[in-house]
C-alpha cells in the first residue's frame, strides 16, 4: 500500500547572545517562528495512514526595533529521501531518491541542513526533530559531525544518551526498570556548541516505515 509524505518539522533553540552597540551591552533573546512555506512532499493520505511529517521551523531574532546590530541568523532546511538499491557492476549499491510514494519497509533518510546567515556566531544551537508517525528510528543511524546527539522517549520532554534511556513498568506488583529500545524513540536532538557566521552543517537520521 503506497503512502504519501506530507509536512515536516524541526525545532531550533539557540542560547541568548550578548550584543554590543554604541557602548551599550544588551542581551538579545532568540525565539522561534513558523515558516510560511511548508516544504510539502505530497498530500497526506489519511486513508493509508500516511507518514506524518510536520512543519519546518526556522530561527528568528527578537531584537529592539530601529537598532542595527550584529546577530546570528540560523536557518534550517530538511529533506526526506528514500533508500533504493541499484545495480553497479556485479553488486548492488545504495542510492537516495526523493521520498514521494513510500511503502511499509522502506527506509527514509531525513537530513537537516543548517546555516548561520548572520554576522555573529550562534552558540548552543539545538536542533530537535520528531521521529515521524508510522515509522521507527533505525538504530545507530543518527549523524551530525561535531554535534552532541541525544534521544527522547517521552515526546521530546527530556533527552538522554541511548545508554541512559529507560522507563519503569509494573510486573506482578513490582516496578521494573527497562532499557528503551530504538523503536521507542520519539524525538532526536542535536546540540552544536557553536556555528560561526557563514558556516553550515548537516545532521540527520534514518527511519523505517511501518
Amino acid at each position: 500500500m503506497k503512502m504519501r509524505l506530507s509536512k515536516f518539522e524541526v525545532m531550533l533553540d539557540v542560547k541568548p547572545v550578548l550584543i554590543f552597540f554604541a557602548g551599550l551591552k544588551k542581551t538579545i533573546r532568540q525565539g522561534e517562528t513558523e515558516m510560511m512555506t511548508k516544504n510539502e512532499a505530497g498530500k497526506n493520505n489519511k486513508e493509508n495512514g500516511g507518514v506524518k511529517m510536520k512543519y519546518l521551523w526556522i530561527l528568528t531574532l527578537l531584537a529592539m526595533p530601529g537598532l542595527a546590530m550584529a546577530a546570528p541568523d540560523v536557518k534550517v532546511e530538511i529533506t526526506a529521501e528514500k533508500v533504493i538499491y541499484v545495480e553497479k557492476g556485479d553488486k548492488q549499491v545504495e542510492k537516495l531518491v526523493a521520498a514521494e510514494d513510500v511503502l511499509p519497509g522502506d527506509v527514509l533518510v531525513y537530513s537537516l541542513h543548517y546555516e548561520n546567515k548572520g554576522d555573529q556566531s550562534a552558540t548552543g544551537v539545538a536542533l530537535k526533530d520528531p521521529v515521524p508517525a508510522n515509522t521507527v528510528y533505525v538504530a545507530g543511524s543518527a549523524f551530525g559531525p561535531g554535534a552532541d546527539i541525544e534521544f527522547s522517549i517521552d515526546g521530546g520532554k527530556t533527552y538522554k544518551k541511548p545508554s541512559l534511556l529507560s522507563y519503569e513498568v509494573n510486573v506482578a506488583g513490582k516496578q521494573i526498570k527497562r532499557a528503551a529500545s530504538p523503536e521507542e524513540y520519539t524525538h532526536i536532538r542535536w546540540t552544536v556548541s557553536k556555528v560561526d557566521a557563514g558556516k553550515s552543517g548537516v545532521a540527520g537520521f534514518r527511519v523505517r516505515v511501518n
